[in-house]
């Protein structure tokens, strides 16, 4: 109650200095009973970030972010004034300027001194803790408190996060689907079986028990996901298909498959196979394929990775992107080959310069469309030229494979550096990105670039 009654003194005296400016034949002034904030917003403010000069020397840069980005609420119910999108990490909030809008006068109460100080555009404020507002009738017989808070955020936006789960019981990772709420896993277990465990993705938590799958011997690896139901083919001319992806039946083809390697989605929906003789061929029903172009001897056969998304500049439209190795034993880079649901030729990424910029010659090899790029990562193999150890580095390609570059902020898991263990990885609808890797312990390890969060 005495810091409210110094408040209502003040507005008091103040009322009482400006009638006493005026005539008795001057306009009277008039106050009013009502109290409320109405607007709030901050000023620019300085944003630090830690990073490295070209020479390799720590350095701090600096950058004006206007404070317009950042809109405030006012709850006037709790009294409470914030920002629902925090502002950036290592931003300064303890000289803030602000702009206030009122029914009354407005004070900022500070706790350490108890003083009440007018708000003004031109002064600037500590705001790093929450602070109390006052806004006061001008008649001084009214006052509400807010308490202003400006959330800034904690975690480095750049930085990934990664969480490590209970393993799937899979020595040997061969395939990843996300099919709705599960990721649908394909391996073999420790003796050799082959076995599918379907993870929960909404309780990464839970322990699934693997199932032992039935029909034919079909490549785990190539298991496609395609018009409601999961394809696989068996490497000697036969496609089998499955409803739960545990029991496999044989399907009829118009032409022997020697290896399926990719699904599309939107519009005409089709599979995309090698058939025995050698061509590139589609498939709208999974039953009848169609020929488009003879295989190429650079189209990658082994360590296939398929990445699928939508066009930035028409989401209607899909690109696939398939990467791997030509030939199992290759050494080289592997080839990147690309086609888009509009078209019916896939066509060959083929890197130009010295082999700096080419996709990373890692063996396995997973890459994944994540924030909008191609990420690329696994064993030990040779970049550049040089020899790196397995899950040292992430390798990421904005031009949809055509380059390739190394991510600096973006880091793997400590505890899989080093580790040449089988594994598969996918991308899940909330931006985690997974990796389920296999040997004698297997883990697995759930991944999201933090401001993918915000």
């Amino acid at each position: 109650m005495r810091k409210l009654l110094a408040i209502y003194l003040a507005i008091c005296s103040t009322a009482f200095l400006c009638t006493s400016c005026f005539n008795d034949d001057e306009e009277e002034i008039v106050t009013s009973p009502f109290a409320a904030l109405t607007s709030f917003s901050i000023g620019s403010f300085r944003v630090y970030t830690p990073g490295t000069t070209l020479e390799g020397k720590d350095t701090t840069y600096t950058k004006i972010v206007p404070g317009s980005f950042y809109p405030f609420i006012i709850d006037q119910k709790s009294r409470e004034v914030y920002n629902p999108d925090s502002l950036p990490m290592g931003a300064d909030v303890t000289k803030l300027t602000t702009g206030v809008a009122c029914d009354g006068l407005a004070y900022f109460y500070t706790d350490s001194t108890d003083t009440y100080t007018s708000v003004s555009s031109s002064d600037s404020i500590d705001l790093s803790k929450p602070r109390k507002l006052f806004v006061a009738s001008t008649s001084g017989t009214n006052i509400q408190s807010y308490t202003v808070r400006v959330n800034v955020h904690t975690l480095d936006p750049e930085k990934m996060y990664w969480q490590q789960l209970p393993g799937a019981s899979l020595a040997t990772p061969q395939r990843a689907i996300i099919a709705d709420d599960r990721m649908l896993l394909f391996g073999l277990n420790a003796e050799g079986a082959r076995m599918m465990v379907a993870l929960p993705l909404d309780n990464a938590e839970a322990v699934p028990t693997p199932v032992e799958l039935s029909g034919g011997v079909i490549d785990l690896s190539g298991i496609q996901q395609f018009s409601g139901s999961l394809y696989a083919d068996d490497g000697s001319g036969a496609l089998y298909s499955s409803a739960d992806g545990v029991n496999w039946n044989s399907v009829p083809v118009s032409a022997p498959i020697k290896k399926l390697i990719a699904s599309q989605g939107s519009g005409e929906s089709r599979l995309w196979a090698v058939t025995a003789a050698d061509s590139i061929a589609y498939s709208t029903d999974g039953t009848n394929f169609v020929s488009v172009q003879k295989l190429d001897e650079n189209f990658p056969l082994h360590n296939l990775s398929v990445a699928l998304y939508p066009l930035r500049t028409n989401p209607n439209i899909l690109r696939t992107v398939i990467t791997g190795y030509a030939v199992d034993a290759d050494a080289s880079a592997p080839q990147v080959w690309s086609i888009l649901s509009s078209e019916k030729q896939w066509s060959h990424y083929k890197p130009a310069g010295d082999g700096t910029f080419d996709a990373p010659a890692l063996k396995p090899l997973s890459v994944v469309h994540y924030d909008n790029a191609l990420y690329a990562f696994g064993g030990a193999g040779v970049v550049a030229g040089e020899t790196v150890d397995a899950f040292e580095t992430i390798y990421h390609s904005r031009d949809n494979g055509l380059s390739w570059k190394p991510l600096v902020n973006i880091k793997l898991p400590a505890e899989l550096a080093g580790k040449n263990v089988p594994f598969v990885a996918s991308v899940d609808k909330e931006n985690y990105l997974w990796i389920v890797a296999g040997g004698e312990k297997p883990v697995v390890w759930r991944g999201r670039i933090n401001r993918l969060a915000f």
